[in-house]
């Protein structure tokens, strides 16, 4: 889950930044959220073969980049929606927000999920969910 933590602390950043913003702090909210997505999408490939039912793998494959598909799209209509009078800084800071929600809602349904602690106790992990 430190990957939902380092995508929220990202998005909280977003919300401070402006026109002066340093090219560094940019940077730095770029690495916060680039580098834990690309984990995350090797993360994700292999939680679907791990816990998939050998024969459901290419329906369970075909989940997954459905659900990738769609989160792109919700990303394409929000950037649609909050930079609809091009790219400034009330929308960098609405997108914080919208982003910082979603976060919010997927961190809470991460830490609720009881499905993950049978599939922890399985592979013999240890106090993560």
């Amino acid at each position: 889950m430190i990957h939902a933590d380092f995508q929220f602390i990202a998005v909280l950043l977003l919300l401070f930044t402006h026109h002066t913003t340093s090219v560094v702090l940019i940077a730095f909210i770029v690495l916060l959220l680039g580098i834990p997505q690309g984990l995350l999408n090797l993360g994700n490939q292999n939680a679907v073969y791990y816990q998939a039912n050998p024969k459901q793998i290419g329906a369970s494959a075909g989940l997954l980049r459905t659900f990738i598909y769609l989160g792109a799209i919700l990303a394409s209509a929000a950037n649609g929606l909050f930079f609809k009078a091009g790219a400034n800084t009330p929308g960098i800071h609405h997108i914080g927000l919208f982003c910082g929600s979603v976060t919010l809602l997927l961190i809470l349904m991460t830490v609720l999920d009881r499905s993950l602690s049978i599939v922890n106790d399985k592979a013999g992990v240890k106090g993560e969910s």
